[in-house]
């Protein structure tokens, strides 16, 4: 009987465990401390390795990251389907390059910034929010057309406000100016 006992229990622990495995794989809400590669459930496919990417529908997914989105990190898996798991490397932790897809050539020595779909570009030009993520180290390489790919030394993310050209009332540039330094951030006149 105390053997039947003993089996009834392993195999209802190797079920509640083999129900919580699918959560572990992804950073699961019990771990904690400092991660040197996390892992998200995408909230959809992504097309390309060596995005950026942005928390997603929840603290457990992530997408690719748009020009005014904040950047969590860089992510070196193409996942082909919502759900799927995909790493994500932080962006601050300094002990390495990372690679990151860019839509035009850059040079090395370049600060590079948040563009639409995951990619990263030179200084923007066009009025709006950005964030710096990092500067160049080498000029970044074509794999095809629009679609480059550059070693990066990365930052932690710094918020970049793009102020539109004076509109010549004086009203409206201050006040434009005031609603760009309402949080800490880069500062820069289109």
């Amino acid at each position: 009987m105390k053997h039947l006992k003993l089996i009834a229990l392993a195999f209802l622990a190797n079920l509640i465990g083999g129900l919580r495995e699918p959560f572990a794989t992804a950073n699961a809400e019990t771990a904690t401390g400092t991660h040197e590669v996390l892992s998200r459930r995408a909230d959809g496919a992504h097309t390309y390795t060596h995005l950026l990417v942005k928390s997603g529908s929840d603290a457990f997914h992530a997408t690719p990251a748009g020009a005014s989105d904040y950047p969590i990190g860089v992510t070196t898996d193409a996942p082909d389907q919502a759900e799927d798991i995909f790493n994500v490397h932080p962006l601050n932790d300094g002990k390495r390059t990372r690679r990151m897809r860019c839509a035009t050539a850059l040079a090395a020595d370049v600060d590079v910034y948040t563009a639409g779909n995951g990619f990263v570009q030179g200084e923007p030009g066009t009025a709006g929010t950005y964030y710096k993520v990092g500067r160049t180290v080498a000029l970044a390489v074509q794999e095809s057309s629009g679609n480059y790919i550059a070693e990066v030394a990365p930052c932690a993310p710094q918020k970049l406000t793009v102020i539109a050209a004076a509109t010549g009332t004086a009203a409206t540039d201050i006040a434009a100016i005031f609603t760009a330094i309402a949080t800490p951030t880069l500062l820069k006149h289109a």
